[in-house]
């Protein structure tokens, strides 16, 4: 590429491959937000170790997914292996008045199955979230209306 970058700006090959590897960052958000790792953070930081257990799941694969949110700002490792809040992973507490958990579990769960099926919905002009669902949006959302509040308000 020949095309000259001015000095301190993003190259469009490193901006690109971040577009197209976002949703690494919003899954690992996902697995966060649906362990409630935020609110076992509440009253200050916590080793990894006692995380997994608190959430019954294998300690090196949830030190990758925190060491891969603390890359971009959403946890912090105080020490090695010791993670905590920062402001942005405050918002995935449970409870509290600004509160994004809910949304961070919908958006990787029923929306990212949707996006999935967007070529189907170009190619087809069908609804991708109808294909993936089987009913549409709102819908499907009725019956489970009760279980994505409870999403919010519970860890």
């Amino acid at each position: 590429m020949s095309e000259n970058v001015p000095t301190g700006a993003v190259p469009p090959p490193a901006t690109l491959l971040q577009m197209m590897t976002g949703y690494w960052v919003s899954q690992a958000l996902y697995v966060a937000a649906k362990l409630g790792v935020a609110d076992l953070l509440a009253d200050g930081p916590r080793p990894v170790e006692a995380l997994a257990a608190a959430t019954q799941t294998d300690a090196p694969s949830l030190r990758r997914v925190l060491r891969a949110l603390a890359s971009v700002g959403i946890f912090t490792e105080a020490h090695p292996g010791t993670f905590a809040l920062t402001p942005l992973a405050a918002l995935l507490r449970t409870g509290t008045p600004d509160s994004m958990r809910a949304l961070a579990i919908m958006y990787a769960e029923e929306q990212y199955r949707a996006w999935g099926g967007v070529l189907h919905s170009v190619q087809t002009g069908d609804t991708a979230f109808e294909q993936q669902f089987g009913d549409s949006y709102f819908a499907y959302l009725a019956p489970n209306i009760q279980s994505l509040t409870a999403c919010s308000t519970r860890p």
